[in-house]
């Protein structure tokens, strides 16, 4: 099986997070229920939603269809949204369509590990949205996920959000980290971040819980409004499928709110696996060290040039070998 991180869905969520913003932001997380022909199971949803106008949105998405019968699908989404607004804004009502990259964890495999089928999606959704004056937002949100060379699936989930925009945008279109203890009219930027990372490991197509701690070391480069670029290193840790470490590099559309103290990212980049150790597979190559990497992150600010980061890696192998690499950091920014 080969890797295809499908390029059309990354260059989507690209233009998607660095559009320049117009009014709202939101930020979503669901729960609800995922059914497909063979049956149903709980599905959860983590989405972000930028106005285009009062009629239009875009949202970014990582959608999780729980476990259902035989598969276990998730991955990110990016979809084209119009709405309508009712009640002096208090209702709006939302179509929205767009290409969802799956990651699906079959039941067929090895002694030791499932297959993974990686694939490209259509999700078309209906929502409906409450809007309160305090910020918090109610969304009831309907899914229909066709999949030409997979299942397709429906979904009814409800999520609760917030208005980003309650907590103060950044007072320039830049994104560049500010120190918490400038005044207004003094702020410094500052353009670079490094940060050190503690976590866990989790192997997705293990047939046996296979878990450890994973360290990692980043650097974070500002390179223009809305767009990061990282180096680092990762080590996945050392379990009986795999040991696994090497060099990361992403780029990273990103946004920020509270006066540029909280920042919302997703890294799109390439792993390579330098310390590797594979379990025997008869028929595989187990020397792979090209991997595909994509990353949600969120960070604080919380002391001057300080702050606490939270990333959530799934690595993309072309022999089964996905991983999801939860990493908490303490960084610094310059």
């Amino acid at each position: 099986m080969s890797v295809q991180i499908n390029w059309r869905v990354v260059i989507c969520i690209c233009v998607c997070f660095t559009s320049t913003p117009v009014s709202g932001s939101e930020l979503y997380l669901f729960g609800g229920l995922t059914s497909s022909s063979d049956g149903s199971t709980p599905g959860w949803q983590l989405s972000y939603w930028e106005d285009l106008g009062d009629q239009f949105a875009y949202s970014v998405s990582w959608i999780n269809e729980g476990h259902l019968t035989g598969h276990h699908r998730d991955g990110p989404a990016c979809q084209l949204w119009g709405r309508t607004n009712l009640l002096k804004g208090k209702l709006s009502l939302a179509g929205g369509v767009g290409p969802y990259l799956f990651f699906d964890t079959l039941q067929t495999g090895g002694s030791m590990y499932k297959d993974i089928e990686h694939g490209l999606a259509g999700v078309g959704s209906l929502s409906a949205t409450w809007h309160t004056e305090s910020g918090w937002l109610v969304q009831l949100l309907g899914n229909y996920i066709v999949a030409e060379s997979n299942i397709n699936t429906g979904s009814i989930l409800l999520g609760i959000g917030y208005d980003l925009d309650k907590l103060g945008r950044p007072k320039s279109r830049s994104v560049k980290p500010r120190s918490a203890t400038d005044g207004d009219n003094g702020v410094k930027d500052m353009d670079n971040e490094i940060t050190v990372f503690l976590g866990g490991t989790s192997i997705n197509a293990s047939k046996k819980s296979q878990t450890s701690i994973a360290t990692g070391i980043e650097y974070r480069r500002n390179i223009i409004p809305y767009l990061d670029w990282t180096i680092g290193w990762l080590y996945e840790g050392n379990m009986s499928l795999i040991r696994r470490g090497g060099l990361t590099t992403q780029f990273w559309p990103t946004k920020s709110f509270l006066d540029n103290r909280i920042s919302l990212g997703m890294g799109l980049g390439m792993y390579v696996a330098l310390d590797t150790r594979y379990s025997a597979g008869a028929g595989e190559d187990e020397d792979e060290t090209l991997l595909g990497l994509i990353t949600p992150t969120i960070s604080y600010r919380f002391a001057g040039p300080w702050l606490v980061r939270l990333s959530w890696n799934r690595t993309v192998s072309r022999y089964d070998r996905d991983a999801d690499v939860i990493l908490v950091g303490i960084g610094y920014g310059f």
